[in-house]
């Protein structure tokens, strides 16, 4: 059987799965609530990235008119370093085009270099930095812009 990759827009169904992802990716992940909260806020656009209906990754944003400010982006531990987190972004950016985006700004940990390289490849540049954004690891945030 050949297995499908795609990415489609969240449901309430894929909190069990997103949590998964969400809680073995980041210290101090989201609650469920603030997942089903965000899932639910029409401001946000989230999608999930899935292999034979299988979530592996997770991207969310707020779209404020014009200008997509992204939260959330994680992909499975088992399925990283394979290009899913390119793949995801890729077909999430042009969705946040398509729902109106013009610019795209994000946050990512001063030492997250995989995520630095993806977001340049991508065509993010460094902006700014928020001091100690990370408290919990006590870290900067590098905040990073993408302009169409």
């Amino acid at each position: 059987m050949e297995k499908m990759l795609k990415t489609r827009p969240a449901t309430l169904e894929d909190i069990d799965q997103i949590m998964a992802i969400e809680e073995e990716s980041f210290s101090n992940p989201w609650s469920r609530k603030n997942f089903e909260l965000e899932i639910k806020n029409p401001l946000a656009h989230y999608e999930v990235l899935t292999i034979s209906d299988i979530v592996i990754g997770y991207a969310g944003a707020y779209l404020l008119i014009d200008e997509a400010h992204i939260g959330n982006v994680a992909i499975d531990q088992e399925y990283r370093g394979q290009g899913f987190s390119k793949y995801l972004m890729n077909h999430f950016l042009f969705a946040l085009y398509e729902k109106g985006a013009r610019f795209a700004t994000l946050e990512v940990r001063e030492d997250n270099y995989v995520a630095i390289g993806l977001y340049r490849s991508l065509g993010f540049e460094v902006e700014g930095v928020r001091k100690n954004y990370y408290q919990d690891v006590h870290k900067d945030a590098l905040i990073l812009w993408k302009r169409w």
